[in-house]
């Protein structure tokens, strides 16, 4: 998991390939304010999905991971919790790969929690479990994408 500001993305080798198509593409998203949707960048290498929603309570929430799929998740707008933990130290209650590359664990609460800020961003790997859209201190509007990068 890594935790930054979208400035900062060219500091990661990782990321390298992607970042000036996530950075561009973050930056179109808020000048245009693009509608809510899938939008294909690099083909099934990279693709954003655009949101908004209203955060909701821990105990409303998911723990997810992804097995093809690395998540970027960036906030144009809003603050949002999210959790995390390590998905070795999770137990699967549904399984929804290889159809939506998603599972979902039966844990609530993570090792972790990060705040997300206008700016940020927070990056999940397969090994890592995270439960998004979490109220901070009170239900928000989050205006929120999400990159997936594919492993």
């Amino acid at each position: 998991m890594i935790t930054d500001k979208l400035s900062n993305i060219h500091l990661y080798p990782l990321l390298a390939r992607y970042a000036e198509a996530i950075t561009a593409f973050a930056r179109k998203a808020e000048e245009e304010n693009l509608p809510v949707g899938k939008y294909e960048l690099m083909g099934d290498e990279l693709f954003a999905m655009v949101q908004c929603y209203t955060t909701k309570p821990a105990e409303e929430g998911r723990m997810e991971s992804h097995r093809i799929y690395t998540d970027l998740q960036y906030v144009m707008a809003g603050t949002e919790e999210l959790r995390y933990a390590p998905v070795d130290m999770l137990t699967v209650e549904e399984d929804q790969t290889p159809a939506k590359d998603m599972l979902f664990y039966k844990e609530k609460q993570g090792t972790d929690t990060t705040r997300l800020l206008p700016g940020m961003f927070t990056l999940y790997l397969p090994t890592d479990g995270h439960m998004p859209q979490l109220q901070d201190g009170g239900p928000a509007e989050v205006h929120k994408i999400v990159f997936k990068i594919k492993i």
